[in-house]
């Protein structure tokens, strides 16, 4: 058996797919694969948010449009408070979220692993933006009120250490991710090795008890909304 990418036990069910297990400690999903996506091939993955972020960009109301892409980016903004809080995005992509953001008076940063996005964003939004993981980012020494990732979680090998270094950034940490239990499909969006688990409340509430820290999930919808907390 394979070790589960979240809990690392291996107490594991074979799906349909041979490469994708069920972990029955956590409730999580995972890809057994060991291959790494090539993110620096960003506008193949995501060839329409280079238009999305230019149109933002021109908005009167960058925040409206950025609300119209759906729940994740809904349920966060609920999140942050004062206006004035310093904000972390990690895996913020084009830089359009962090520039809507930041247009309502949040400080905001943006970090990515892709340096093309990163170009992007630099070239974009006159933010600071970083082509750094958060365990690199953290080394800065710079701490922020609140770190939120969209649709990242997902992506990530260690997704144990990722909280992990997010919390040791900010205090609080936001994360959405696609939500296993609203899917009748086998597996949401992009194959491995771009995604690389799907996640339930269960997954996130057993990472948060190993992490012993404290985390409120909302599962109402196709993608969970977990705010992580020290």
């Amino acid at each position: 058996m394979v070790n589960c990418i979240l809990c690392e036990q291996n107490d594991n069910e074979p799906t349909e797919k041979v490469d994708i297990l069920d972990c029955n400690i956590c409730g999580t999903k995972f890809w057994t694969g060991t291959a790494e996506a090539n993110y620096e091939e960003y506008e193949k993955l995501y060839p329409k948010l280079t238009e999305q972020a230019e149109k933002i960009k021109n908005f009167r109301t960058p925040m409206e449009e950025t609300l119209g892409r759906g729940v994740p980016y809904e349920g966060i903004i609920k999140i942050f408070t004062p206006r004035n809080s310093s904000l972390l995005d990690v895996g913020c992509g084009y830089g359009y979220v962090a520039w809507s953001l930041a247009t309502l008076g949040y400080v905001v940063t943006g970090i990515d692993i892709s340096k093309i996005a990163i170009e992007f964003a630099k070239k974009t939004f006159p933010l600071n933006f970083y082509a750094e993981t958060v365990h690199e980012y953290k080394k800065r020494g710079i701490e922020h009120h609140v770190i939120y990732s969209i649709e990242v979680f997902e992506h990530v090998s260690d997704p144990k250490e990722f909280i992990k270094s997010c919390l040791e950034v900010a205090p609080q940490v936001v994360i959405t991710t696609p939500n296993l239990e609203a899917y009748n499909s086998f597996w949401v969006s992009e194959e491995p090795p771009i995604h690389r688990a799907m996640y339930c409340k269960k997954s996130l509430e057993w990472l948060a008890k190993e992490l012993k820290v404290d985390v409120s999930v909302q599962d109402k919808y196709a993608n969970l909304i977990a705010v992580f907390k020290k």
